[in-house]
C-alpha cells in the first residue's frame, strides 16, 4: 500500500521556482498533444525540442501527469453516466407508485432532462470529445473572467502562480529510489539532517534543506538507506538490499516555502494471526466494529460514532475520521487481542437522488478516505486487512440477528456478518426468517454461497492470544491485570453457522433448514446459557420442522 510522508522546505528559491514553471508548462503541452492524438514518442520529441530538457525521466514524469489527468476525466464521465442511469431508473420506479397525474408529468420531464444529459456524456465518451481543462484553478479562472480593474490583475497573478506551482519526479529502484529528486541524509550525532537534491535539469544540480517531522524521520532514514521494505511501528533494523525502494517526490509551492510529498510502497509485516477477526461497517453515522473468533462466534462489539463526520469542515472531518479509526484499531488490538480486520470492498456510486438531508450526508461523507485510512492504519500497527464483498450484509444481519440482539444497531450486526464472511462462513436462514419473496430468496442464496469459501486468512501463521489487557491498562490507569473472558455469545454449534460442507449458490431447501435446526441442540443436549447480553437461542426441533413444513406449503402454493 502506498504511503506518503509530508516534509517542508522553508523559504523560497528562484531556481526551484523556474523549474516549477517549466515543468507545469511541459505538463500542459503533453496533455494538449496527447488529446490531439499524438503518440508518446512524438510528445517526448516535441517537449525535448521546445524546452531543451534532455533528461528522459523529467519528460516522462510530465507525460505521466498528463495521462493521469486524462484518466481522471474519463473516470468522471463514466461515473456521471452511471449516476444518471441510476437517477433515471429511480425516477421511473417512483412514477409507477404515483397516482397524481401532475406528479407523473413532473417525473416525465425530469426523466427527459436526465436523458439529455446522459446522451451528452455518452457522446463525449464515444467521440472522445472531453470538456476543456482549466489548469491552475477553475474557480480562479471564473473570477478572473468577470473581474475588472485592480482586482483583475491580482487574480491574474494568483492564477498564473497556481498553474505553475509544482514538480513531480517518478521513482526508480535501480537509481537509489529516485534519479531526479533524491533524498539525502546526513547523521549528525543523535540527529539526522535531510536534503532534497534536484538533479539532471538543465544547469547545475543543487540541494535544499529538507525539514522532516520527527514522526517520519526514522521512516525517511530507512528509505534513504536502501531498505528492502519499510514497516512502520515495528522494532528492529530493516534489511538492506542492493537497490533502493522507488519513491515518488512531489514538490508544491505554498505560503512560506514548499511542501514535499514523498510516496512509497509500505511493506507488509509478517505477523502471527491470533485467530480473531474484526469486521468493520462504515457509514455516515459512525464506524461499527465487531470482533469474532476463528469459529465465527461473537466476542465483542462497539460503535464509534460522531455526527461531525458529515457536518464539520473538510479538514476537520479528515481529522475526526483518522482519530476514530485509530481509536477503533487500538480497541481491537489492545483490549481483545484481534490482529486482523475485514473491510468492505465497495464500489461507490454517486446517484444522489434522495431527499436533501440524505444527499447532504452522502456527499459530505468521506467513505473512500475512511476505507483507505483503515487499511493504512492497520498496516502501520501490524494488522493485516482483507476486503469482503458486503452484498446483503445489512439485510441479512437485520433479518437473522435483529430480534436476537435487540441492543445492537444494524451497523454492528452488519460488521458481524462481514467478519464472518472474511473467515469463510456464510449465512443461512433459520426457521423464523424464511424467505417469502423473490428478493429475499436471492439474498439468502447469495449469503449461503459464502459457506465453504477458502479465504486467504486461513494461510496466515496463527497463534492463540494468551492474555488480554483490561480496560484500565489500555487507558494507562493502574489496576490489576486480568484475563477478560468473552461471553458465550452465539455459537456455531447452537445456531448452525459453521462446520457445514461447502454449499453452492442455489435454492434453499427444507433439508438445509432442518439440518441447521437439528444442530441447534448439539449432541442431543438442550441449549443452555444465553447468548451475548443474555439473548437466549434455544429453539426446539419441532418448531424447526414446523417452519420447514410452512416453507414447503409456500413452495407448493407458488408452484400451483
Amino acid at each position: 500500500m502506498q504511503y506518503t510522508v509530508r516534509a517542508f522546505i522553508k523559504g523560497g528559491d528562484a531556481r526551484l521556482d523556474e523549474i516549477c514553471r517549466t515543468f507545469c508548462s511541459m505538463e500542459r503541452t503533453a496533455y494538449n498533444l496527447l488529446r490531439a492524438g499524438e503518440d508518446a514518442a512524438s510528445v517526448k520529441a516535441a517537449i525535448r525540442t521546445r524546452y531543451g530538457v534532455k533528461n528522459a525521466r523529467w519528460i516522462q514524469s510530465a507525460i505521466n501527469q498528463a495521462k493521469a489527468l486524462m484518466a481522471s476525466q474519463e473516470e468522471r464521465i463514466a461515473n456521471g453516466i452511471e449516476m444518471y442511469q441510476e437517477k433515471i431508473k429511480n425516477t421511473r420506479e417512483k412514477m409507477e407508485r404515483l397516482s397524481n397525474p401532475l406528479k407523473v408529468q413532473g417525473c416525465e420531464k425530469k426523466v427527459q432532462r436526465l436523458q439529455l444529459r446522459l446522451d451528452e456524456l455518452k457522446s463525449q465518451l464515444l467521440n472522445e470529445s472531453y470538456p476543456k481543462v482549466v489548469f491552475g484553478s477553475r474557480k480562479l479562472h471564473h473570477q478572473l473572467s468577470i473581474a475588472c480593474g485592480g482586482k483583475r490583475e491580482a487574480l491574474r497573478s494568483e492564477w498564473r502562480e497556481r498553474r505553475s506551482n509544482h514538480i513531480y519526479s517518478v521513482g526508480q529502484a535501480n537509481k537509489q529510489g529516485n534519479a531526479n529528486a533524491r533524498l539525502l541524509c546526513i547523521d549528525i550525532g543523535c540527529e539526522a539532517k535531510f536534503h532534497l537534491g534536484i538533479r539532471n535539469w538543465p544547469g547545475d544540480d543543487f540541494e535544499l534543506d529538507l525539514h522532516v517531522p520527527d514522526t517520519y524521520s526514522d521512516s525517511v532514514k530507512r528509505l534513504v538507506g536502501k531498505a528492502e521494505s519499510i514497516m512502520l511501528g515495528k522494532e528492529g533494523t530493516p534489511r538492506v538490499g542492493l537497490e533502493g525502494i522507488p519513491y515518488a517526490v512531489r514538490v508544491i509551492r505554498s505560503e512560506g516555502g514548499y511542501q514535499v510529498l514523498v510516496s512509497f510502497e509500505l511493506g507488509e509485516a509478517l505477523v502471527e494471526w491470533s485467530g480473531r477477526m474484526a469486521g468493520i461497517d462504515i457509514n455516515p453515522e459512525g464506524i461499527g466494529c465487531t470482533v469474532v473468533s476463528a469459529e465465527g462466534n461473537l466476542i465483542a462489539t462497539k460503535f464509534f460514532g460522531d455526527i461531525r463526520f458529515v457536518t464539520a469542515s473538510t479538514n476537520k472531518r479528515k481529522w475526526l475520521l483518522e482519530n476514530a479509526v485509530n481509536r477503533m484499531l487500538k480497541w481491537c488490538l489492545d483490549t481483545h487481542g484481534c490482529s486482523a480486520v475485514a473491510v468492505e470492498g465497495l464500489r461507490l456510486k454517486g446517484a444522489y437522488d434522495s431527499d436533501a438531508r440524505t444527499n447532504f450526508k452522502r456527499s459530505n461523507f468521506m467513505k473512500r478516505k475512511m476505507l483507505q485510512r483503515v487499511r493504512l492504519s492497520a498496516l502501520k500497527m501490524g494488522m493485516p486487512s482483507v476486503e469482503v464483498n458486503p452484498a446483503y450484509s445489512s439485510m441479512a444481519a437485520m433479518t437473522k440477528y435483529g430480534k436476537r440482539f435487540g441492543g445492537f444497531n444494524r451497523h454492528l450486526l452488519a460488521a458481524f456478518v462481514i467478519a464472518r464472511r472474511a473467515l469463510g462462513y456464510g449465512e443461512a436462514p433459520v426457521f423464523d426468517c424464511l424467505p417469502t419473496t423473490g428478493k429475499e430468496r436471492a439474498m439468502w442464496n447469495r449469503c449461503i454461497g459464502y459457506y465453504g469459501y477458502s479465504p486467504e486468512v486461513q494461510t496466515w501463521p496463527r497463534h492463540e492470544p494468551s492474555e488480554r489487557k483490561s480496560a484500565g491498562d489500555v487507558n494507562g490507569k493502574k489496576g490489576i491485570t486480568k484475563l477478560l473472558r468473552a461471553p458465550s455469545a452465539i455459537t456455531s454449534s447452537r445456531m448452525g453457522l459453521s462446520r457445514d460442507p461447502p454449499l453452492k449458490k442455489g435454492d434453499i431447501t427444507k433439508e438445509i433448514i432442518i439440518r441447521r435446526a437439528e444442530r441447534v441442540r448439539p449432541n442431543g443436549q438442550a441449549s443452555r446459557g444465553g447468548g451475548a447480553r443474555g439473548h437466549r437461542v434455544s429453539p426446539p426441533d419441532a418448531e424447526a420442522r414446523r417452519s420447514a413444513a410452512i416453507f414447503d406449503d409456500k413452495e407448493d402454493n407458488r408452484n400451483s
